[in-house]
């Protein structure tokens, strides 16, 4: 197949299936936390440097540890060899390109020293020329009502201050090979069989290159539109093919609708005028020996994307980006806060090119062809701190009500009653149930003015329903169907959550128990692995 005008004899190629192509921002596996700028600022000084300097002082000890399965997930790179050397020429790299972001975190850091010593309740408007020079005209100072002094960043100009995260941000191609190193903990490093292309995410060149998984172009083409120079596309030659890829054709049943499993929280709802996707994180097609669905099990078009919430399983910007070209429009809840552990999902999508992205408050609602589409509260999976940034979704399709509870904690079962009587039942509920959670510093230490408490770190866990929490929602919205999700089980998610379950784990038994109880009630239940579908 020739492409048009001066290039009709070049070659027009699909990218293969089973390549995996990673964002990256600084080298690290990016996740919003990396492209909001305060966050990214803290994430840099007080995790990526600080674990790169561990390394360079001790790789054998990363080593070991990175083999321990009791250490998975812990802060230690994961090479097969001693890079030191180039880990070493990274912190280097780092520290000259990110400068400003450095003087950030430590303006954030010393901002909060000068806040804890002005606890008097006193006006705080003298104090406004004491902020920091990377902050100045950035934040609003403020007392709580229990006049505890903080601070409220005014993320759109951070957005416009802090502009050199684009600089960082690359792609990073290789072949599906099943295994990756934890993405908090190592940096991907340049390899022989793998290319890394400088291309900041808004770049046009990014959707060219998604786009090639399932429409051809030549390989000139793309170098053209992204500025790839020629040794770059020769590199890129091996993760090509002539052959398109096979799409499997499955229309929406009828006048009706259907849902498709995808994988950890990643549900497709599809209805003839509307398709919806959840939380998407897609497995890539032969990386893996999974027999879920993949990327070639998606329609053409995604009219909505909805995330529930700001973790990197739940905004995976590998499948986002991936999809970019197909998406309509992403529903995220509301942050707005200011506050540094609150980052807006809005302004971080909109940064990396995504056109169009809504914020929905609690109970705001979007109709949606024939399916209306609400954020619900949401509760627990947090550490117990104030973030907005978070929602259920409820869909109502005709007469059919799903509700998608992914990590939702019944803390109070009395507030999910009032969501009953303003949403009424549902039909069917998924909900999460990975009760043992990691300690609240696996996501929010690097934001921390002080280390929390070793007991606290530990009781405070980003954890979903156990089993009396999830019956108790069960009971409230009385579903026909309900479904066990967002656990974290599959293998080719172990990258981004180093989640190890046994059939003795925790939330394996609460959930097998939950699903048990729920049969013995004549209920339609099960906690979802692997392809699984239900036509409604």
């Amino acid at each position: 197949m020739g492409a048009g005008g001066g290039m009709g004899q070049l070659r027009s190629v699909y990218f293969r299936p089973d390549v995996i192509v990673e964002p990256l921002v600084d080298r690290w596996y990016a996740w919003s936390h990396l492209v909001s700028p305060a966050t990214a600022a803290r994430n840099i000084t007080e995790r990526h440097l600080k674990i790169m300097a561990s390394y360079v002082e001790a790789p054998h000890l990363h080593a070991a540890a990175a083999q321990s399965p009791a250490m998975k997930g812990g802060p230690f790179m994961d090479y097969g060899r001693d890079r030191s050397a180039e880990v070493a020429a990274l912190i280097g790299e780092t520290e000259r390109t990110r400068a400003p972001s450095i003087a950030l975190s430590h303006a954030l850091a010393e901002l909060d020293r000068l806040l804890a010593a002005h606890a008097s309740g006193g006006p705080l408007a003298a104090l406004y020329g004491a902020v920091p020079d990377a902050l100045q005209g950035m934040v609003e100072l403020h007392y709580d009502r229990s006049n505890h002094p903080g601070f409220r960043l005014i993320e759109p100009l951070l957005y416009r201050a802090y502009g050199d995260g684009r600089a960082g941000q690359s792609l990073y191609l290789s072949i599906g090979t099943g295994i990756r190193p934890f993405m908090m903990s190592t940096p991907r490093l340049p390899a022989p069989e793998e290319t890394m292309l400088s291309l900041p995410f808004d770049h046009p060149g990014v959707d060219a290159l998604f786009e090639m998984f399932h429409m051809p172009r030549p390989l000139e083409e793309l170098g053209e539109i992204a500025g790839l120079p020629a040794p770059v596309l020769r590199q890129m030659s091996g993760f090509v093919q002539e052959e398109a890829p096979s799409m499997p054709a499955a229309p929406v049943p009828g006048n009706g609708c259907r849902w498709r499993y995808f994988g950890h929280a990643c549900v497709l709802v599809e209805t003839p005028g509307c398709t919806i996707l959840l939380d998407p994180a897609i497995e890539t097609p032969g990386a893996h020996a999974g027999d879920g669905f993949d990327y070639t099990h998606l329609p053409p078009r995604i009219d909505y994307v909805l995330l529930t919430h700001n973790h990197q399983d739940h905004v995976l910007l590998e499948t986002l980006l991936r999809l970019r070209p197909r998406i309509g429009s992403i529903l995220v809840p509301r942050a707005g806060s200011g506050a540094l552990e609150d980052p807006s999902l809005r302004l971080a999508l909109a940064s990396m090119g995504f056109p169009r992205v809504l914020e929905l408050d609690e109970f705001d609602s979007v109709d949606a062809d024939g399916v209306t589409i609400t954020a619900a509260p949401f509760l627990g999976e947090h550490g117990d701190l104030a973030i907005r940034c978070k929602a259920t979704w409820h869909l109502r399709i005709g007469e059919r009500r799903l509700l998608f509870a992914a990590d939702c904690k019944n803390l109070a079962p009395a507030l999910f009653r009032r969501v009953r009587d303003a949403i009424g039942t549902v039909d069917t509920l998924f909900l999460g149930m990975e009760c043992d959670g990691a300690p609240m510093s696996w996501i929010y230490g690097p934001l921390f003015a002080s280390p929390p408490l070793r007991e606290h770190d530990n009781a405070r866990r980003l954890a979903g329903s156990d089993f009396d929490e999830a019956a108790g929602l069960v009971e409230i919205f009385a579903p026909d169907q309900v479904y066990v999700y967002a656990m974290g089980m599959e293998p080719w998610l172990n990258y981004i959550l180093a989640t190890r379950y046994t059939p003795a784990s925790t939330p394996i038994v609460a959930s097998q128990k939950l699903v048990d109880a729920c049969r013995a009630r004549g209920l339609q239940a099960a906690r979802l692995y692997g392809a699984h579908e239900v036509a409604l």
